[in-house]
Parts: C-alpha cells; sequence; structure tokens
C-alpha cells in the first residue's frame, strides 16, 4: 500500500467506517460499512461474519488511540475463506476529518 485514508463515526453502540486504500497510482480497496461495536477496556471492537459471494469468513477489528488521539491503531484478524491473516495498520491524524496510514506489520 502506498497511502490510506480512514473515517470513523461512532456513535456508541453503531460504528460506521468509509475507507480507501491505494496502491500505487491504482485504489486497491474502497468501502463504506456500519457494524455495532463494544468496547475492550480502551479498544473498540467489531467483528463481522460474511458468509456471501464465496466462502465464509469473520473478520475482527480492534481500534486503539494512541499518542493522545494523534494516531490510531487498526488491528485486522481474518479467519476462514482460506485466506486466515493478521494486519495491524496505524493512521496518524492529518486533520479532525481525516487521517492518513502508514502501514506496519
Amino acid at each position: 500500500m502506498t497511502g490510506a485514508t480512514l473515517r470513523i463515526e461512532h456513535r456508541e453502540p453503531v460504528f460506521r467506517c468509509s475507507g480507501k486504500f491505494v496502491a500505487g497510482d491504482a485504489t486497491a480497496a474502497d468501502f463504506t460499512f456500519e457494524i455495532r461495536s463494544q468496547w475492550d477496556g480502551d479498544v473498540l471492537v467489531n467483528e463481522m461474519h460474511v458468509d456471501t459471494h464465496g466462502p465464509a469468513f469473520t473478520m475482527t477489528w480492534r481500534y486503539e488511540l494512541l499518542d493522545g488521539g494523534g494516531r490510531l491503531r487498526a488491528t485486522e484478524q481474518i479467519r476462514g475463506g482460506g485466506r486466515d491473516q493478521d494486519n495491524v495498520w496505524e493512521f496518524t491524524r492529518r486533520s479532525p476529518q481525516s487521517t492518513q496510514s502508514t502501514q506496519s506489520l
């Protein structure tokens, strides 16, 4: 990934997320979803079970604020569907409306 933007709106317990991930000059992913979330200490967690358009899988996201809210760490875990994977994404705040990412593994 060469860049990403992520916008999160959280109004307990509804979590709405829009994102765009870019690889080179092409959009690798562009999405919006709304889901219920819950707290695990200071970490906001949501989990999606997907069983349409192919093999079923579960995607879990854990969101935590770092550096006094200046950074967001989003930990992604995918299980099932033949593609178990773990990713950690870190987003640095650009402005109150948007953030930019740097990926860490």
